[in-house]
């Protein structure tokens, strides 16, 4: 998607800031990151080195059948989503959500540092009590990310 661009129709909601928030992903120095979708906005913002970052192009998830699993570092479910890759190493990144003031706020888990982080207010803030989005049936066909009205495919993490 690109700002201006209508949500899709199954676009999951991620949590809320004042309004439900969605699950994006973008580029960002090397890296696949995930992060929040902000439909009033029109922008992803993604958590990376300590800021958060805004982005006019990004992928929303879309699909069907998640749950959210509270994670237990550091250990994660074998049904966890694969959303990214780390810049450095090119580790696998997560889809997470975690409180802030209140607010559910969806980011990027890295089990590496074994923490979730969250895009807010400018800033990467840091999570270690957190949930990571899980496929219901281990079956990631029905999940796609979206971008420009075509589809990319999303490989899960095997056990």
């Amino acid at each position: 998607m690109t700002s201006g661009d209508q949500l899709p129709f199954d676009a999951l909601i991620a949590g809320f800031q004042e309004e439900p928030i969605y699950i994006a992903r973008a580029k960002h120095r090397g890296s696949l990151c995930p992060g929040k979708y902000v439909p009033s906005k029109q922008l992803a913002f993604l958590p990376w080195g300590h800021q958060e970052h805004r982005k006019s192009e990004f992928e929303v998830l879309c699909g069907y059948n998640a749950m959210w699993i509270k994670c237990r570092s550091p250990y994660l479910p074998s049904n966890v989503y694969v959303a990214g890759k780390s810049e450095v190493g090119r580790e696998s990144l997560y889809i997470g959500r975690a409180m802030i003031n209140n607010e559910l706020v969806v980011g990027k888990v890295h089990m590496l540092y074994q923490t979730c982080y969250l895009p807010n207010q400018g800033k990467e803030v840091e999570r270690t009590v957190f949930e990571v989005l899980a496929v219901g049936n281990n079956d990631t066909s029905e999940y796609n990310w979206k971008k420009q009205c075509f589809m990319v495919d999303c490989k899960p993490l095997c056990p």
